[in-house]
């Protein structure tokens, strides 16, 4: 079932809205500014305070306006009847118009721009929202669940964010937004939204792990593909769903099973978290040659299909510099290359979450990934010169080697072959090591004896006088 909670709580001073609840008060005429939401964005999470702040204050400054949220994934035909294709995104319905906010995302900003389009105040009574759904409250301070890290991670989780990413499709708008539209790379995959589907298809059909579903979903992939066979553009919501219903992969298969990230409320966190372990394994899946290809898949997915828009837009920002970044590293290989660069970005993320942090999401607080204790040997010492103060920073061997060991998951890709490979060396090194090691020793008791040996011959007797005196 879709989730039914939502970021704003019963006491909150933003209404949460069912569409019913909606379209009776506007029905009866009443002014309703609807943050269309997704628990899980980010960039709305971050939004949220700054919408609570601004229904506290229409509620003096503007009387009847109603200021009201819906949480998409809870009604996901009624945000595409509304035509969203980002969150979050703002609607006033007033005068029997609808008008989408464009505007800064400050209080003042959105506020002077309601004001602007709402009626002349009659009684400045807005209509009850009776039919409003509370949601529940939220959860209580201690509550939290461990989270430790998994490694390798659970294919469970990737699975799920897979199955998942193909319903996000059907969300979308399938329009670039137009911030990112010059910032992408002039590649094939990003002229429009059906290339972008078709290379997101593509990588998953390939680098999937089917161990855990017997291969259940990379075979629905693979239907979904020879149904989009010589079309010219990204199906219409409706064929969409028909088409993931005919698969097996639609609403009613949809299984929210979390494992490395659950929490005590998994929608707000659990889809973003899955998709990067998703991202993170289709890189370490795929060949040397196809890991780029992979790498534009997974941009292409995220510009057209995600639906946090401020999150496409940096993603996207980052994506246009990536080609310098991989020359940078042109003396590793292609699928290392792609594995690097993919986590500088994830890192890049978490950073600019970790500037903003939320205290209710504390479970997914935010920083520098691996953690050290998922990790140790992915940082280093280093001193520029003597009396220097040392500076810590990564070790990217050792982190390329983690992210194989955390994200190749089955023997059938390439990269098991050199996890195994990894493994064997190493206790082959560890004796070579241990044999010079002993040999060392060995030859340093010789030297030993030797010197002592010498010592008790000479050292006792009177010098002897030297032949020649100069």
């Amino acid at each position: 079932m879709p989730p039914s909670d939502g970021l704003y709580s019963a006491s909150s001073p933003v209404v949460t809205l069912t569409p019913h609840a909606l379209s009776t008060a506007t029905s009866r005429g009443s002014a309703v500014l609807v943050e269309y939401y997704s628990a899980w964005c980010g960039h709305c999470q971050h939004f949220q305070p700054t919408y609570e702040a601004i229904a506290a204050s229409a509620k003096a400054a503007l009387p009847s306006l109603l200021v009201g949220a819906i949480n998409c994934p809870s009604h996901e035909a009624a945000c595409a009847e509304a035509a969203v294709g980002s969150f979050p995104t703002l609607v006033l319905y007033a005068r029997g118009q609808r008008h989408v906010y464009s505007g800064g995302e400050d209080e003042a900003s959105i506020l002077a721009w309601a004001r602007e389009k709402l009626p002349p105040p009659a009684d400045g009574t807005p209509a009850e929202a009776a039919e409003a759904t509370p949601p529940p409250p939220r959860r209580e301070e201690g509550k939290l669940l461990p989270r430790v890290p998994i490694v390798p991670v659970p294919t469970q989780d990737i699975i799920t964010a897979a199955r998942q990413s193909l319903l996000e499709v059907a969300n979308a708008r399938l329009v670039a937004t137009k911030q990112v539209n010059s910032e992408l790379a002039n590649t094939e995959s990003h002229k429009d939204g059906l290339g972008a589907l078709l290379g997101w298809l593509r990588a998953l059909h390939y680098q999937l792990p089917r161990e855990w579903d017997g291969g259940a979903t990379a075979a629905s992939v693979a239907e979904l593909q020879a149904m989009l066979h010589g079309r010219l553009t990204v199906p219409k919501r409706a064929e969409w769903l028909q088409m993931l219903d005919r698969v097996n992969a639609g609403e009613a298969n949809r299984k929210h099973e979390w494992v490395l990230c659950n929490s005590s409320n998994p929608q707000l966190h659990a889809y973003p978290c899955s998709m990067w372990l998703l991202f993170h394994s289709l890189v370490e899946h795929s060949t040397e040659t196809t890991a780029m290809t992979t790498l534009d898949a997974i941009v292409g997915y995220v510009i057209h299909f995600f639906g946090c828009e401020e999150c496409a837009t940096h993603f996207a920002a980052m994506a246009a510099t990536r080609e310098y970044s991989l020359r940078t590293m042109s003396e590793r290989g292609g699928r290392e290359r792609a594995a690097l660069w993919l986590w500088h970005a994830h890192n890049v993320v978490n950073l600019r979450l970790a500037a903003a942090p939320d205290k209710a999401l504390a479970e997914f607080a935010k920083g520098e990934w691996p953690a050290t204790a998922e990790c140790a040997a992915c940082k280093k010492v280093t001193l520029s010169h003597h009396g220097a103060k040392p500076s810590v920073g990564w070790d990217r061997k050792q982190v390329s080697q983690y992210l194989s060991l955390a994200y190749c998951l089955e023997p059938r890709f390439e990269c098991w072959r050199e996890l195994q490979e990894r493994r064997l060396a190493r206790p082959a090194a560890e004796a070579e090591l241990s044999h010079a090691t002993g040999l060392t020793l060995v030859a340093f008791a010789v030297f030993l004896l030797l010197a002592c040996g010498f010592h008790l011959r000479g050292g006792g007797g009177k010098k002897k006088k030297s032949d020649h005196v100069v």
